[in-house]
């Protein structure tokens, strides 16, 4: 299941996107894949589909170093 999170962030700053999966009993699980696409205000994939970095069991996280052309928040 895909769970779309907007967010705003500052350009030319590198943003840490960290993610915890967890299981009916609230414990931190290992997920099969977890992967994350960024999208900017024009609509481009900028991050299509990559997969995130394994930090310790049920937790992922990714960097997305941003440039000038991220501009302002994303759209709701």
């Amino acid at each position: 299941m895909a769970i779309p999170v907007i967010t705003e962030f500052v350009r030319k700053g590198t943003v840490r996107i960290i993610v915890y999966v967890y299981d009916d009993d609230e414990a931190l699980v290992d997920a099969t894949a977890v992967i994350v696409s960024v999208v900017n205000p024009s609509g481009t994939a900028v991050v299509d589909e990559q997969a995130m970095n394994k930090t310790a069991t049920g937790t992922y996280e990714y960097f997305l170093v941003t440039t000038t052309a991220y501009r302002g928040r994303l759209p709701d």
